[in-house]
């Protein structure tokens, strides 16, 4: 009896064995089917995130034929605080790097300095002539007269409010005399 268990542990070890080393393979083949990994790739987009890390940063950037990549931007990578820079969000930026895609997501070890072109952060005026602002003009230069604007628009607003409430209290008033005074 003691003969058949050992013998039944035996085949249960290779089989187990060997289940795992046909496992690894197949993934081992699986992932050498996968695109070109490490190949040096310059990619151009905007910008749509920023997450700092210990020594660096991952850039989440978008490009024109609608790929999102995933930028690692280190020091160490770029071979020293010399060649580092960091990005902004909306930035239009240029990187150079080694490409590699796990899955469906796009990597880009960056290798050289990023090269970036900061985007408009003010909105422009468009369509209407405005207190002296015209087409094109970015906002931020005429702030005074918006916040005026702004300013008188919620002291009418208030206005607006306190009228109303004083209706709806005239209101309450006359339903509450009618309830309790006596009809004549």
């Amino acid at each position: 009896m003691t003969q058949y268990f050992k013998i039944f542990i035996f085949l249960f070890a290779l089989c187990s064995f060997v289940a795992c080393t046909n496992k690894d393979q197949d993934d081992a083949t699986e992932s050498s089917k996968a695109s070109p990994q490490n190949e040096s790739i310059t990619i151009n987009g905007i910008v749509e995130s920023v997450e700092f890390g210990k020594d660096g940063y991952t850039a989440t950037v978008s490009t024109k034929d609608s790929k999102v990549y995933y930028a690692v931007v280190s020091i160490v990578n770029l071979g020293g605080p010399d060649n580092y820079s960091k990005v902004n969000v909306k930035d239009q930026v240029t990187l150079k790097g080694d490409y590699q895609k796990r899955g469906d997501k796009h990597y880009l070890k960056v290798t050289e300095k990023p090269s970036t072109e900061k985007k408009t952060e003010a909105p422009l005026i468009d369509n209407h002539y405005y207190h002296g602002i015209t087409p094109g003009d970015k906002i931020d230069k005429h702030l005074d007269i918006l916040t005026k604007d702004l300013s008188q628009k919620s002291i009418e607003t208030t206005r607006y409010i306190f009228n109303f409430f004083d209706q709806l209290a005239e209101i309450f008033r006359s339903q509450i005399r009618h309830l309790f005074l006596p009809h004549s």
